[in-house]
């Protein structure tokens, strides 16, 4: 199976939904299917995350990836990153979720802040309130968890 996923440039040629467009594809970007991808904040990576245990960036002016991140031991679910673009966050099936100071690139010589022992089971998906200072993230359970990890508190929602 060919895993790969596809973005789609605007042009004046072909019309799609009264635009037109060229399809692009990126392949050997993961191993394993690709579980989740989003345009960074600048509009100029793709960020992907897969079963293959990683998170990728791929530069779309150059055609590379620029960026590969991996901790998470399992299947990684889904990520989010604050409105600034500096903190990215990353959930699996682990039962972790890291954040990654992409901005400053801390992360490569102290590695993502994990987020551990805060859920006991899967962590299915992640978002940032539009401020980033609290975390949203939901488990195969019937909660909604909100984390502020300014004040390391926890609390509940159902």
């Amino acid at each position: 199976m060919d895993f790969k996923f596809e973005r789609w440039k605007l042009l004046h040629s072909v019309l799609l939904f009264g635009h037109s467009c060229v399809k692009y594809s990126i392949s050997d970007l993961h191993q394993s299917t690709i579980t989740k991808c989003n345009f960074d904040v600048k509009d100029v990576r793709v960020i992907s995350t897969s079963m293959d245990k990683t998170c990728k960036f791929w530069d779309m002016k150059s055609g590379v990836n620029t960026i590969t991140l991996a901790a998470h031991e399992s299947v990684i679910a889904d990520m989010a990153a604050t409105e600034n673009g500096q903190i990215l966050a990353t959930c699996g099936w682990d039962k972790l979720i890291y954040l990654w100071d992409i901005t400053t690139g801390m992360y490569r010589s102290h590695g993502p802040k994990a987020l551990d022992k805060i859920h006991e089971g899967c962590i299915s998906c992640v978002d940032f309130s539009s401020d980033g200072k609290i975390l949203m993230f939901h488990s195969n359970k019937y909660y909604i968890y909100l984390f502020d990890y300014d004040d390391h508190r926890m609390s509940l929602d159902s």
